[in-house]
């Protein structure tokens, strides 16, 4: 009989329970141990203890790598994807991925300084002031690097609506310390300063996918569920999630209302989340075309961990150690 000692250590209690109902489905017998000596640790990156799963890297397992900003913070997997595709112009990452660009800033007095480093946004933003015809301008959608949930995503087409935009951040950085002290809890796409500096800019696309079914005119996003294993197995869940917009889309040229832009589920009142998720196999396409997708998708998620395994170790470290011997 094999014997596996855990450590499951998970704030949220859904998730907790869906762990240890797998992990059950799976292992005959459970010993749960909170100590540090675990074989295995699953819990939140903050509490793995990496000074033991490294002094015990042939008998130790965990649920995260220990370095994985290639691949989780945005800026850096920007990088993770110019650099693969400076040396590999042919990837599938060339027709994946928005142009993007970089950009590093605190504070609106310094936005002109960033825009020197950051200058082919800068060159962008002045083709656009010389467009005449509102339609035709480029839209931008700006991104801080740290944050989730929607938050810090605003939409411009100029560089004064850039500026203005790191006003508002300003002004609700303020508003932040003043809610504090009040007990309040910010809600919606605000963002908070220490998510604040490292941004991402991309071009934003302005035809999306609309469906006439399901959430007809909204836009969505597909949520792929990934796991990946040592160095390197990467594995794509098929049961993937499309999410919708709290509200009918409209150009950004017409309305810059983040509830019609952004699929993020969080941003929705419980009225907007009905119906407002649906199985990807569930969509009203060919299943020639979803099967098409699908096959994208894996061939993407692939070539990103590839990129990132093979070009940015100092950012994605796979584990070199063979995998755990178990023990009779």
């Amino acid at each position: 009989m094999t014997y596996l000692t855990l450590c499951i250590d998970y704030d949220d209690p859904l998730i907790k329970s869906l762990i240890l109902s797998s992990l059950s489905s799976s292992i005959h017998s459970l010993a749960l141990n909170p100590s540090t000596s675990a074989s295995l640790q699953w819990s939140t990156y903050e509490s793995l203890s990496f000074e033991h799963i490294l002094a015990n890297p042939s008998t130790t397992l965990c649920n995260s790598y220990i370095f994985r900003k290639a691949l989780i913070r945005k800026h850096f997997l920007s990088n993770t994807i110019s650099q693969w595709l400076s040396k590999n112009p042919q990837s599938i990452l060339a027709g994946s991925v928005p142009r993007t660009y970089l950009l590093e800033c605190d504070y609106a007095e310094y936005l002109d300084e960033a825009l020197n480093e950051s200058f082919e946004l800068r060159d962008a933003l002045a083709h656009n002031e010389g467009e005449e015809d509102e339609v035709g301008r480029k839209w931008f959608i700006l991104k801080p690097s740290m944050a989730d949930r929607g938050q810090g995503i605003r939409l411009f087409s100029s560089l004064q609506e850039l500026e203005d935009i790191f006003e508002e951040f300003e002004q609700l950085d303020d508003d932040e310390d003043e809610d504090e002290e009040a007990g309040d809890e910010r809600q919606g796409t605000g963002v908070i300063a220490n998510q604040l500096r490292h941004f991402v800019v991309q071009e934003y696309i302005p035809n999306p996918l609309l469906l006439g079914t399901l959430v007809p005119g909204h836009k969505f996003h597909l949520r792929v569920y990934v796991v990946s294993f040592g160095a390197l197995k990467v594995f794509v869940w098929s049961e993937i999630l499309a999410l919708f917009a709290g509200r009918a889309y409209s150009p950004p040229s017409l309305s810059t209302d983040m509830q019609a832009h952004l699929t993020n589920t969080c941003l929705q009142t419980e009225d907007d989340k009905t119906g407002h998720v649906a199985r990807f196999w569930s969509l009203p396409l060919e299943k020639t075309v979803l099967k098409a997708i699908f096959g994208k998708i894996c061939d993407v998620t692939g070539e990103i961990f590839f990129a990132a395994a093979a070009g940015q170790q100092m950012h994605f470290q796979v584990p070199l150690h063979p995998r755990p011997q178990q023990q009779q």
